[in-house]
């Protein structure tokens, strides 16, 4: 069964939604992803995935609101399961 994690880091202020959000990707893993929502793109977050053997697929609105779905690279379960929550198929960004 997947396992989705969700942090809404909206009303915190730096450097706290990078914290969290780290803190909760090293506890992720097979069957597992993370849903962070941001007030806008996390900037400083998207260039360590890669060392973190993470892949990513990121949904903003008009108005800069983001979702961030996270997961380790390989884990296609999760893939699959945040495909079926957004309701399309994504086009993976391979943080590497």
């Amino acid at each position: 069964m997947v396992q989705e994690v969700l942090l809404d880091v909206r009303e915190m202020v730096p450097p706290e939604p990078l914290e969290k959000a780290l803190a909760a990707i090293d506890d992720l893993g097979l069957g597992r992803y993370l849903c962070l929502i941001h007030r806008r793109e996390p900037c400083a977050l998207l260039p360590r995935l890669p060392n973190l053997n993470c892949a990513y697929w990121i949904a903003c609105d008009k108005d800069g609101r983001c979702e961030v779905y996270i997961w380790r690279e390989g884990d296609e379960t999760s893939r699959r399961a945040i495909e079926a929550k957004v309701g399309r198929p994504m086009t993976r960004k391979s943080a590497g």
